[in-house]
């Protein structure tokens, strides 16, 4: 993989802290579980639009809308793979932003604090995309930034946000590989 841009993830801590053990991303697992069940598929990777449409009667609406999320994901994370097999890192965020969209609409995983910094980032100039990161109701987001924004970005995020946010950032350098 080579990729053409100097292009920067740029992390921002929300500050909101979550709890995974219990409440609702609890219950989001068991209802992707009971999902997979009623579809009678071995893996998600099996699961498709058609079979959830036969099967949306025997699923309430949450788990349906969390099974399409889970079908989507799998489907927009090959795509987003091949952006950046192409070196298309203009298509890889906006992966990065459709996944982000579900699910904060779809498994319903967001919140206020978190979707308000995918904003402020997706504002400024020199943003690809940016998402929620980890299993949500607060935590972390990621946004691909040209490495000649950040800078830009971090500080509109801060004096916008009115919060105490953290930044940290990953370097993506080109690089070849094989697969």
């Amino acid at each position: 993989m080579s990729i053409s841009h100097d292009a920067l993830f740029l992390i921002v801590n929300s500050g909101v802290h979550h709890m995974h053990s219990g409440g609702e991303y609890a219950k989001r697992r068991k209802m992707v579980e009971e999902a997979l069940r009623v579809l009678n598929v071995s893996s998600w990777r099996d699961a498709t639009h058609e079979l959830l449409r036969e099967k949306s009667c025997l699923l309430d609406s949450l788990t349906l809308d969390c099974a399409e999320h889970v079908v989507d994901e799998i489907e927009r994370t090959i795509k987003a793979s091949e952006a950046l097999l192409d070196n298309d890192i203009t298509h890889f965020g906006r992966y990065m932003c459709e996944s982000h969209n579900s699910l904060k609409d779809k498994y319903r995983v967001s919140c206020p604090e978190i979707d308000e910094l995918i904003s402020l980032a997706l504002s400024c100039e020199g943003v690809f995309g940016s998402r929620m990161t980890g299993g949500g109701f607060g935590g972390c987001t990621v946004s691909l930034v040209k490495k000649e924004s950040l800078e830009d970005v971090k500080n509109y995020i801060k004096v916008s946000s009115g919060n105490f946010v953290e930044f940290m950032r990953m370097v993506l350098r080109a690089m070849n590989a094989s697969f």
